[in-house]
């Protein structure tokens, strides 16, 4: 699966400077039909709107609520939003019709959702070692089967924009990372690679799903 595709660029050349924050960045998500780059960051958490030319910065239409633990997720057609909340000591998904985030309904215990394309489904940390996929029409959950020698836990998961693919990124109790790569709906393993250094998943892109090494745990 982890295969070197093109030569690195330097992304420093022709950047533009859109903001600067005096805290922790969260949470960075890209709208491009809307030309817009969401930011939560700081502690208490904001959220932001920013215009990509740099001409708009202003706060979300989001209730705080929807960010105040984890990183809200806007499914596919906008309508609806998946977000993270702490209920009787424990963390649950929550999902609301409105845009804003108000009225949201506790779905399931877990945690960092990721809607699928079909914006019916979303996968989810079902606890730090096991990843599921969860359904709102049927409220039903399927977990996936991690089959990894010894324990493991959860680094990070992404989801094909076409709807065909789940990408988890698992560490084992040696420090290895261990990337696999599922096929949706059936969650078959259609590949997975061992790497013995740590890392961050990378969205789906055009050519598949890839893994960057960083310089070590928390940093990157």
């Amino acid at each position: 699966i982890l295969q070197p595709v093109g030569s690195p660029h330097d992304w420093s050349r022709g950047r533009t400077r859109l903001a600067e924050f005096d805290g922790h960045v969260h949470c960075l998500s890209f709208d491009r039909t809307r030309n817009h780059v969401q930011v939560i960051w700081g502690e208490p958490r904001h959220a932001e709107e920013i215009a990509m030319d740099g001409t708009r910065r202003s706060l979300t239409s989001l209730l705080p609520e929807t960010y105040q633990s984890g990183c809200p997720q806007e499914s596919p057609d906008g309508r609806s939003v998946l977000f993270e909340k702490a209920i009787d000591g424990a963390q649950h998904i929550l999902v609301s019709t409105f845009p804003d985030g108000r009225q949201g309904k506790s779905l399931v215990r877990g945690s960092t959702p990721r809607w699928l394309a079909n914006g019916q489904e979303f996968s989810f940390a079902v606890d730090s070692s096991h990843a599921g996929i969860f359904s709102i029409a049927t409220r039903g959950m399927t977990v996936v089967a991690d089959n990894l020698p010894g324990q493991s836990v959860i680094e990070g998961q992404a989801v094909d924009r076409s709807g065909g693919r789940l990408a988890l990124l698992y560490t084992t109790e040696s420090l290895d990372n261990i990337f696999v790569v599922h096929a949706l709906p059936g969650l078959e393993v259609l590949g997975s690679s061992q790497f013995p250094f740590w890392a961050r998943i990378v969205p789906f892109g055009a050519g598949g799903v890839g893994a960057l090494p960083r310089p070590g745990p928390g940093v990157g």
